[in-house]
């Protein structure tokens, strides 16, 4: 998964869809290509440089919340981190917890570095039930880093535990 960015929707298309906070102030009038694209992927990055995160839906209204971390907020008081965050089942892998993923071993990443397997239990899915994962990868076009290295939609994966959380993690402040 990723962040969406409102300037990658270049279109001439009407901003018609208003992001509400909690309270159900504006917080921005978008187009409802990127509104959708938010809703789904759960953070966006404004071209006015305000990164918005999904926070609750209050009668069938999505709500939304600015986000002082520059990708996005995973769960608790976690920032996102491309390539570094995933969203777990919390019941199967607990928040907080440092994982080993042996398929992105050796991955080559945005920054020409290769990775070395290890990731960070960072984030909740609606989506991710039991042993799922979602690997975060920041922006939309470098998820062909993953399909690069042989890493397909719904692949299984190889995650190990290598530390429990501890109660110092972000995952646990909010």
């Amino acid at each position: 998964y990723y962040t969406i960015f409102e300037s990658d929707f270049t279109r001439r298309q009407p901003r018609n869809r208003n992001v509400v906070d909690s309270r159900g102030r504006t917080l921005s009038r978008v187009t409802s290509e990127f509104f959708n694209g938010l809703v789904l992927e759960g953070s966006g990055k404004l071209v006015d440089g305000r990164v918005l995160n999904y926070h609750t839906n209050i009668g069938g209204t999505h709500r939304f919340l600015v986000s002082p971390h520059p990708w996005g907020n995973g769960a608790g008081d976690c920032g996102l981190k491309p390539f570094r965050t995933i969203a777990v089942d919390r019941r199967v892998i607990p928040l907080g917890a440092v994982v080993y993923i042996d398929e992105t071993v050796g991955m080559i990443l945005p920054d020409g570095s290769h990775h070395d397997g290890r990731w960070r239990a960072d984030d909740v899915g609606g989506a991710i039930d039991h042993d799922r994962v979602d690997l975060y990868v920041g922006k939309r076009n470098w998820n062909s880093f993953l399909s690069a290295h042989g890493i397909r939609h719904l692949q299984p994966l190889r995650v190990r535990i290598l530390r429990q959380p501890d109660g110092e993690s972000c995952a646990y402040r909010a």
